[in-house]
């Protein structure tokens, strides 16, 4: 996985798992995993019910909301 901000800068920075990119995220960058996914990962629709509207909670950088 990139991390999209190091790429933006004209870094290549590359993670083998979600989990060390959010690492990478909190401790580089002082972003929250579920920060960084609604800024750069997050689809339309992400993060609530498609049946009632009610929030879904959030998994993780490699998941996003469930």
């Amino acid at each position: 996985m990139k991390c999209m901000i190091c790429e933006a800068e004209g870094k290549l920075v590359e993670y083998e798992t979600a989990s060390s990119l959010g690492k990478h995220v909190c401790k580089t960058h002082g972003m929250k995993p579920q920060q960084y996914y609604d800024t750069y990962l997050k689809v339309p629709g992400a993060g609530e019910c498609a049946e009632c509207g009610k929030p879904t909670s959030f998994r993780g950088i490699g998941q996003g909301y469930k």
